[in-house]
C-alpha cells in the first residue's frame, strides 16, 4: 500500500551515514488517477513517517492522495541526528509542500507533535486552507527551557525507556522497529536538539500570528508532553476558523493510540475535516 519512491527531500540538507529504518522511510500514497488535492503529513521530533500511517491509509481511502517527508536525521541513527537542526527539518518539509503545490489543485496538511509546528508554520507560510493538529509542541511539559545551558556540557544524556507494544503499528515492517529505533533515540535526551525544538516552537508562536487556515486541533488527557494550552495558543493566533478537541483517555500518540474510542474519534474527525473542503474542490 506504501510507495517508497518518495524524493528524499532529507538529503538536500544532510547526507546520513546510517540506513533508513523500514518503518522511517518517507511514503506517498498516491492513486491510479491522481487526485485533485495531497495531503501532507509531518511527524514529530525524534518520530518517524511511520507513525502517520494511520491516518495517512484513511485519507487515502477518502479519495486524497498522502505524501509523508521523512526530517534529516530522523530514524537512521542517532549519530545523525545530533548534526542536524531545525532548518533542515523544516526546510525537508517545506520542499515537499512547495513541490505538491505544483502538481495538485490544493494542498492540505497534517502534523503531529514537532510536526504540529512544522505543519502550523508551512500552512502559514504557503497560505494553506486546511490542517489538523495532533498534540502540536506549542505548550510544551518538562524543562526544555533548561536546555541552552545543558547543552553546553552535554551531546546525550540516558534516559529510561521501555518498548511499549501496546501501542498498534500500522506501518510495514517489522512490530519490533520501535525497539530499534528507540535504542538510538528514545533512550536519549538530546539537549542540542531539544534546544532546537524550543526555538521552533517560538518561532512557530510568532509566524501563526499571520495564520488564516481553518485548524481542527486535538489534545489529549493523558498527554504527558503537550499540555491543553497548545490548542488556545493555536485558537488565538489563527484568524481563520479554529476548533480544538480534548480527547479523553488519549496520550500525546494521539494517531496510533492504545485508547481505541479517542483514536478512532480522532482519525474519523480528521477525514471528515478535509472533506468537507474537498467537496468544494470538487
Amino acid at each position: 500500500m506504501f510507495d517508497y519512491s518518495i524524493k528524499d527531500y532529507a538529503a538536500k540538507y544532510y547526507k546520513e551515514e546510517a540506513p533508513v529504518a523500514r518503518a522511517a522511510r518517507a511514503f506517498k500514497m498516491v492513486h491510479p488517477e491522481k487526485a485533485k488535492i495531497a495531503i501532507l503529513g509531518c511527524h514529530g521530533f525524534t518520530g518517524y513517517p511511520g507513525e502517520l500511517a494511520r491516518p495517512a491509509k484513511d485519507l487515502y481511502e477518502a479519495g486524497f492522495d498522502v505524501f509523508v517527508p521523512r526530517y534529516p536525521g530522523h530514524g537512521t541513527s542517532g549519530e545523525d541526528f545530533i548534526k542536524t537542526d531545525r532548518h533542515m527539518w523544516l526546510g525537508a518539509a517545506t520542499d515537499c509542500c512547495k513541490d505538491l503545490q505544483k502538481e495538485y489543485d490544493k494542498v492540505y496538511i497534517i502534523g503531529h507533535s514537532m510536526g504540529g509546528l512544522i505543519a502550523s508554520i508551512i500552512a502559514t507560510e504557503e497560505k494553506l486552507d486546511r490542517a489538523v493538529l495532533f498534540a502540536p509542541a506549542f505548550a510544551l511539559l518538562g524543562p526544555i527551557w533548561a536546555t541552552p545551558i545543558i547543552k553546553i556540557f552535554r551531546k546525550k544524556i540516558k534516559t529510561k525507556w521501555t518498548p511499549n507494544t501496546e501501542f498498534p503499528a500500522y506501518y510495514e515492517g517489522p512490530k519490533d522497529v520501535d525497539q530499534a529505533i528507540g535504542n538510538d533515540y528514545w533512550a536519549y535526551n538530546y539537549p542540542r536538539e531539544a534546544n532546537e525544538l524550543r526555538k521552533l516552537k517560538n518561532e512557530a508562536k510568532k509566524i501563526i500570528k499571520n495564520m488564516d487556515c481553518n485548524v481542527l486541533t486535538f489534545i489529549g488527557s493523558k498527554d504527558e508532553a503537550v499540555t491543553p494550552e497548545a490548542c488556545t495558543i493555536v485558537a488565538r493566533a489563527n484568524q481563520g476558523i479554529s476548533i480544538s478537541r480534548y480527547l479523553e483517555g488519549a496520550t500525546h500518540l494521539i494517531q496510533y493510540d492504545i485508547c481505541e474510542e479517542s483514536r478512532e474519534e480522532a482519525i474519523t474527525l480528521c477525514v471528515k475535516w478535509f472533506q468537507e473542503e474537498k467537496i468544494k474542490v470538487e
